[in-house]
């Protein structure tokens, strides 16, 4: 979704003003967070995003959307590629017997890698456009289905040692499955309503 409303941002914002309008939309909301569960105990939390990785990946895939929407965007295509086979190369090449892909205990950041990889395939759908036939039983029925399958063999990779080996087909299906929302949603006619 970030890639995809994105990729038509202002052009002629400097690095600064694009960043600080993505900071402003973070903060925010996480100091509210902690204010409300009275987070008192790390102050270090409140500038870190401590124990939020997500948050943390996505102020740098901010930074990062910027030079690739400004300078490399004809690339786009390449760079989910490479990024895709890093992630899988890095999978591939080391020890994941003690660590999850998804999980932010993993030590080499593939779960940013293919991430940020699904933030940029949004923008290609969003600058590509065409014409996706929509189907309203692909989105009705067959999504949340897909949605659930793919976190069922997550909760199955985190829960069952044998499943582990597999693990690389968790980030497939979830970029299969978010492929699938865009084509479905790219033709989707919202209508005012009260």
């Amino acid at each position: 979704c970030s890639g995809f409303t994105m990729a038509y941002a202002k052009k002629e914002e400097s690095f600064w003003q694009y960043f600080f309008k993505r900071i402003r939309r973070i903060y925010p909301s996480l100091w509210i967070f902690y204010l409300i569960t009275c987070n008192f105990k790390n102050p270090l939390s409140w500038v870190l995003m401590d124990g939020y990785w997500f948050l943390q990946a996505i102020v740098v895939f901010y930074a990062f959307f910027y030079f690739v929407r400004k300078h490399f965007i004809s690339y786009l295509p390449w760079i989910i590629i490479g990024l895709l086979a890093t992630a899988v190369a890095t999978f591939e090449l080391t020890s994941h017997s003690k660590w999850l892909i998804d999980l932010t205990y993993q030590p080499y950041f593939i779960h940013w890698m293919y991430y940020f990889a699904i933030m940029l395939i949004g923008a290609y759908i969003r600058i590509r456009g065409g014409y996706y036939p929509s189907n309203k039983f692909l989105g009705i029925i067959v999504l949340p289905i897909m949605f659930c399958g793919v976190y069922a063999y997550k909760y199955l990779c985190i829960n069952i040692l044998s499943c582990q080996q597999f693990q690389l087909l968790f980030p497939v299906l979830l970029i299969v499955t978010c492929m699938a929302s865009y084509r479905y949603m790219r033709n989707l006619t919202l209508k005012n309503k009260y």
